[in-house]
């Protein structure tokens, strides 16, 4: 059995901050399940573990060696005669005296903030989260990690996972270098209907091939043509991506060359080819909502700042591949060779992930040789 520690609030932000880095964001939700209980059994945590899907083991090593749960006797054996031999009597202190209670109505909390004098921007976010949501706008950065902003805020860092997210969703924030006033500030940014944001297009494209023609002539030609001029075309890659259209008709450009470790500029021939040759290649743009889903709730943060490039990068650095190898693959994929230009990009995803780790161009360039 085990009891939950008792810990500060500046202790806590940094066990959800590498929890959240070890489990994902999710993971403070089982962190909030685990602080509501008192105690805690081993089946319990492996209980919990299975419902946020994560390793029960992983999860167990990593609360004890943070002392977020703390191992206590088992309250059914009592302690030996030697113990008890030990327990010294202390003699009871007279009682204190009752203290003087002049009124029991608590003292209302003053605000801190006065409504009527925030920013346009600070008004949207003030609605749905209150002071906690202005004081996060007004210090947040892309470059500062949650645990920096709950530690200036004193909002506590799953609310700041949350409230930063919206601020981004909602591109309520500024650069430092834009010019501001009090009346103008954010104001062109601001996006009121959440559902409209989420429904906004990106430039990532989702491909779909359809090979069920009715023309019995130009099934012919696809089924049996296009397999051989792909082949001669672009040779190996030409078989695989043809088998891999086969398998997989609807796809996006990300993940065939993830898949199939070809470069980005040659898939792109190949379906320029397909299209003009044969006529059976649709396409359409995906919704922010669509990218979140599929690769991440940070996956739009880093598209916006590196493109296609940087969502391949992050796909293949959050796999099972390895970082030296994730950067072989991205370097194939993408053609881009430049070590600084790799490590830019890997310690930019770090940020928007809130990670404390700096990767430097030495690192890129051995894992290229």
């Amino acid at each position: 059995m085990y009891r939950i520690n008792n810990k500060s609030f500046a202790e806590k932000n940094r066990d959800k901050t590498d929890m959240i880095k070890q489990f994902g964001k999710h993971s403070i939700l089982l962190y909030n399940e685990l602080e509501s209980l008192g105690s805690i059994s081993d089946s319990d945590i492996v209980l919990l573990a299975n419902k946020y899907a994560i390793d029960s083991a992983k999860l167990m090593e990593f609360l004890k060696s943070r002392s977020i749960i703390v191992e206590v006797e088992d309250q059914a054996n009592p302690p030996s005669v030697h113990e008890q031999t030990q327990i010294v009597e202390t003699p009871q202190q007279p009682p204190m005296p009752e203290p003087v209670v002049t009124s029991t109505e608590p003292p209302k909390p003053q605000p801190q903030i006065d409504p009527s004098s925030l920013t346009p921007a600070e008004k949207t976010i003030y609605s749905k989260y209150g002071e906690a949501g202005v004081k996060v706008l007004r210090v947040y950065d892309s470059k500062k990690s949650f645990l920096q902003i709950a530690d200036e805020t004193g909002v506590s860092i799953d609310l700041v996972v949350e409230i930063t997210d919206f601020i981004r969703t909602a591109n309520l924030y500024s650069s430092p270098g834009q010019e501001e006033t009090a009346q103008n500030r954010f104001a062109p940014k601001i996006a009121t209907d959440i559902e409209e944001i989420d429904n906004e297009l990106t430039d990532i494209e989702e491909f779909e091939i359809n090979k069920n023609v009715k023309d019995p002539v130009k099934k012919y030609s696809i089924k049996y043509k296009m397999p051989l001029d792909m082949s001669l075309k672009f040779g190996q890659d030409g078989k695989l991506f043809d088998r891999y259209i086969d398998q997989n008709p609807k796809f996006r450009i990300v993940d065939i060359a993830i898949a199939l470790k070809i470069p980005l500029s040659k898939i792109k021939e190949m379906l320029s080819f397909i299209s003009k040759e044969y006529g059976i290649v649709n396409s359409r743009k995906i919704t922010r909502k669509e990218l979140r889903a599929s690769y991440g709730y940070d996956s739009y943060a880093i598209y916006k700042k590196h493109g296609v490039e940087g969502l391949i990068l992050y796909s293949l650095l959050g796999g099972d591949l390895g970082v030296d190898e994730s950067i072989r693959q991205f370097a194939k994929i993408t053609n881009i060779r430049e070590p600084n230009r790799i490590a830019s990009i890997i310690n930019s995803i770090n940020e928007i992930l809130g990670v404390k780790a700096i990767i430097d161009d030495a690192v890129v360039e051995k894992a290229l040789k």
